[in-house]
């Protein structure tokens, strides 16, 4: 066999098939259907109606303008019972409380508001976000219509059964899609100054306890002032003699708050020596 010939053998075909794609070439249908029989045609045509011609067909083009027709239909308002009652329902709210806060949401998802909800509702607040119509409805009649002129887009409206601002402004902090713009507060109306100065006063516990403390505080500066010298004798001497006495401490009843409205009493602290 000639070397020729063995080297040809040698080399692998590869088969390999060319790209190809199938393209369907599709063609309307342009065959009509087949008209219907001539009685039909003859029903057909008879009970074909005839309508009038329009009045408006020769009028100009600003009387035919249909634009002022729909408007003023807008304008007239119908009863709607289920505003009536969510109305109702706002208005039983806002008499009762003692806290209002006029708040405008920026854009936000539906599931933020949701969790708003939950949260202000744990704190026996209600998040009221009603239209403004709604509000309208419900607060026309009463005392608080004042604060409608600053229900605009997106206002919502914070109500509480008592005048906790500390709370409901720790709640807001974490709620940056909320901005405070005014409020009512026992039956008066405050700006927003004013109620970032309430945000920052807390609850009358924690009062009662800064006031305990500031009590505290001159009597517990007195005993550290007797013992400082004596402390400080005893160490440079070595302990020479007898130790300096350590004074004890007591806490004692002094009396009520000058408040009527408060049963809880304040700690006199005492220094014994």
């Amino acid at each position: 066999m000639s070397p020729l010939f063995i080297s040809i053998l040698d080399i692998k075909l590869e088969l390999s098939s060319p790209l190809s794609q199938f393209v369907r070439y599709k063609q309307s249908f342009t065959r009509k259907p087949r008209p219907i029989h001539f009685p039909g045609q003859l029903i057909a045509t008879v009970v074909k109606p005839k309508l009038p011609p329009r009045f408006d067909k020769h009028f100009p083009l600003h009387l035919k303008c249909r634009k002022p027709l729909v408007a003023a239909a807008h304008k007239i308002k119908q009863d709607n019972p289920y505003e009536t009652i969510l109305a109702n329902e706002i208005k039983d709210v806002v008499m009762k409380s003692k806290m209002l806060l006029i708040i405008h949401r920026n854009p936000s998802t539906n599931h933020l508001l949701h969790r708003a909800t939950l949260a202000f509702k744990r704190e026996n607040m209600t998040f009221m976000r009603n239209s403004r119509t709604t509000f309208e409805l419900a607060l026309s009649d009463t005392k608080y219509s004042p604060i409608l002129d600053l229900f605009r887009f997106h206002t919502l409206l914070l109500a509480g059964p008592k005048p906790d601002v500390y709370t409901a402004y720790n709640l807001l902090e974490k709620m940056p899609y909320f901005v405070v713009l005014a409020g009512v507060i026992e039956d008066k109306f405050v700006d927003r100054q004013t109620l970032d100065e309430f945000g920052k006063i807390p609850d009358l516990n924690a009062a009662r306890a800064q006031l305990a403390h500031t009590l505290n505080t001159p009597a517990m500066m007195l005993a550290h002032n007797i013992t400082l010298y004596g402390d400080s004798l005893e160490f440079m001497t070595g302990g020479i003699g007898e130790p300096t006495p350590t004074p004890t401490f007591e806490f004692r009843h002094f009396g009520r708050l000058a408040s009527s409205d408060t049963s809880s009493s304040l700690l006199q602290f005492v220094v014994v020596l």
